[in-house]
């Protein structure tokens, strides 16, 4: 997806800069979507937070954080791994057992 991770700090960023600038500006300087900041700036106005304080949104993930930081890695040392081979050092190394296509999918 186009989905792309926001830290707290630049989040609280783009909330301080709105003080001064509108939203193309803020835009411009920090290389977030105008839609992005929209939504933030009203989630902090409603809730005074610039994070939603809630992670459980959807259907939890069947490969964590970790899991997904551990497959970077073993993809940045071996670029050709097979997924069998990634599915097999999860297995081993994170006790993760998933299906080819969730690896696939995860990617």
């Amino acid at each position: 997806g186009n989905y792309h991770y926001i830290s707290p700090e630049k989040k609280h960023l783009i909330a301080t800069l709105s003080i001064g600038m509108n939203n193309l500006e803020i835009t411009w300087r920090t290389n977030v979507s105008e839609r992005t900041i929209r939504r933030l700036l009203a989630n902090w106005r409603k809730t005074g937070n610039v994070t939603i304080l809630s992670d459980k949104h959807g259907r939890p993930r069947t490969l964590s954080l970790l899991d997904m930081d551990y497959v970077e890695g073993l993809l940045e040392r071996t670029p050709d791994m097979y997924l069998s081979e990634i599915q097999k050092a999860l297995g081993d190394a994170r006790d993760v057992y998933v299906s080819l296509a969730t690896i696939s999918n995860s990617l």
